[in-house]
C-alpha cells in the first residue's frame, strides 16, 4: 500500500515540474536566483536536478535544494522532502521525518501533503491507524479542491470511518470530485440502486458544499 501513495504523490509533485526540456542556460539562470535565496527558484533547481533537465540528474543535489526551499517555508518543497524521507529515495527512510515535513507542508495549505497525511493515517503506515485524523486531513485537502482527497472523503463517509456514515455525503463528494475531473469514485457506484435513489439529494448537497468551499477560499 505504501507504494500506491508514493506513485500518486510522485505524479502530483513531479510530473508537471521535472518533465520539461530545460536548457543548460535556463538552469544557470535559475541557479543564480536560487543562490540569491529565491525559494521558488530553489524548488525549481531541485526539480531540475531531480529530472536531469538542463543539468545532469543528481538526487543528492536535488535534496539539498529542496531542503533550502523547505527551510524557507516553501510548502511544495516541504512536501517533496517529506516524500523523499517517506520513500527512502537517496536517503535513509525515516517515517518520523516524513511526517514532520508533510505536516509542515499541510500547515502551509498544500493539499497533496494533506492528502498524503490522510492516506498514511487511514492505513496506519508508520503511525497508529487513526480514521478520525485521516478524515480531518482528507477534509482539508478536499476543501482545497483536491479531487483525490474528495474521492477518499467519499469513501470514509460511505464506510463510516472516522465520521458518521452517510451515503448522501459520500455521493456528494464523489460528484464534486468528478466535477474536478476525477470520476473514479463516482464510476464505481454509478449504477448502484442504493445511490441512484439518493442521486438528486446528493446533487443538492454537492452544490451546498461547493458553495461553502467557495466562500471559505475567498
Amino acid at each position: 500500500m505504501q507504494y500506491i501513495l508514493i506513485l500518486c504523490i510522485l505524479f502530483v509533485s513531479f510530473a508537471g515540474n521535472c518533465s520539461t526540456n530545460e536548457t543548460s542556460g535556463a538552469f544557470k539562470a535559475t541557479l543564480i536566483k536560487a543562490e540569491q535565496g529565491d525559494a521558488d527558484a530553489q524548488l525549481k533547481v531541485g526539480h531540475m536536478y531531480h529530472g536531469g533537465n538542463g543539468v545532469a540528474s543528481d538526487w543528492h543535489k536535488s535534496y539539498e535544494w529542496y531542503m533550502k526551499a523547505a527551510m524557507s517555508g516553501h510548502a511544495e518543497a516541504q512536501f517533496n522532502i517529506g516524500l523523499i524521507y517517506y520513500s527512502g529515495a537517496g536517503v535513509t527512510k525515516d517515517y518520523d521525518e516524513a511526517l514532520k515535513w508533510f505536516q509542515k507542508s499541510s500547515d502551509g495549505n498544500y493539499s497533496p501533503a494533506q492528502f498524503a497525511l490522510g492516506f498514511i493515517y487511514s492505513i496506519g503506515d508508520g503511525v497508529k491507524r487513526d480514521s478520525k485524523k485521516a478524515f480531518e486531513c482528507y477534509s482539508k485537502a478536499a476543501k482545497l479542491n483536491n479531487a483525490s482527497a474528495q474521492n477518499a472523503l467519499g469513501l470514509l463517509y460511505a464506510n463510516g470511518c472516522g465520521v458518521r456514515q452517510s451515503n448522501v455525503e459520500a455521493l456528494a463528494w464523489w460528484i464534486i470530485a468528478a466535477k474536478n475531473y476525477d470520476s473514479s469514485g463516482l464510476d464505481k457506484v454509478e449504477s448502484d440502486a442504493k445511490y441512484l435513489a439518493i442521486r438528486t439529494k446528493a446533487e443538492v448537497r454537492a452544490k451546498e458544499i461547493i458553495a461553502e468551499i467557495g466562500s471559505k477560499n475567498k
